[in-house]
């Protein structure tokens, strides 16, 4: 433990400058000491701006170091609680859209000393719902080279808004994809294995999103 320099005694008589020096000199090691490990945690990224629907939630994994390795809590606020609100569990975070408006995010890690470190993030929360899967369709058959398989994706909208569909593969050298008004054509390209994405938007900019994992095998 530190001692401030008053309570720093000498048991010696005063016989020169080497016993007025020693306060001196055992502060300077107290204060090595005691500041060795006293770094506190620091941000490794940031957070970009988020947008949710009404109703709809997120969750994210902020990233924090902690420099000697400690483990690190996370709790998390809202600026505006009746627009979003936040809340941490163990290494992630929550956001849920309350109502229309905008909100600043507060993330704060804390080490075990009680130091801490801060990231904030904006959130936009826009009056409508964000778009839902309905139904995840089973996952296509292995595909042959050259070989075409039809998939219709169920997405809906719980404000009855007009969804658009985009897809993308992961690799296109095994398997592509194209949207035909509500269903999407996937291609085999060459043997291997692919994920195929397929997203609906609605009118404001909120999506739903699902994956599906296609594999290709060797004609013949």
């Amino acid at each position: 433990m530190c001692h401030p320099l008053s309570s720093v005694r000498s048991p010696l008589p005063d016989r020169g400058l080497l016993v007025r020096r020693l306060p001196l000199a055992v502060a300077a090691v107290c204060l090595f000491a005691c500041g060795e490990d006293s770094e506190p945690p620091g941000a490794c990224g940031s957070i970009p701006q988020q947008t949710l629907g009404l109703e709809e939630e997120v969750r994210l994994a902020p990233c924090f170091e902690d420099p000697e390795g400690e483990e690190l809590k996370l709790t998390a606020s809202s600026s505006d609680v009746e627009v979003a609100t936040a809340a941490a569990q163990d290494s992630a975070i929550s956001v849920k859209g309350v109502s229309p408006g905008s909100a600043t995010i507060a993330v704060v890690a804390t080490d075990p000393a009680g130091q801490t470190a801060r990231q904030e993030f904006g959130v936009a929360v826009l009056g409508n719902r964000a778009p839902e899967v309905c139904d995840t369709p089973p996952r296509p058959p292995p595909l042959e080279v050259r070989e075409t398989v039809l998939v219709v994706p169920c997405f809906e909208d719980p404000d009855g808004e007009e969804l658009r569909l985009t897809a993308s593969s992961s690799n296109t050298e095994v398997a592509t994809v194209l949207v035909l008004a509500e269903a999407v054509r996937i291609k085999g390209v060459a043997p291997g294995s692919a994920t195929v994405t397929v997203v609906a938007e609605d009118p404001g900019g909120l999506a739903a999103s699902l994956d599906m994992e296609v594999t290709v095998v060797s004609s013949g």
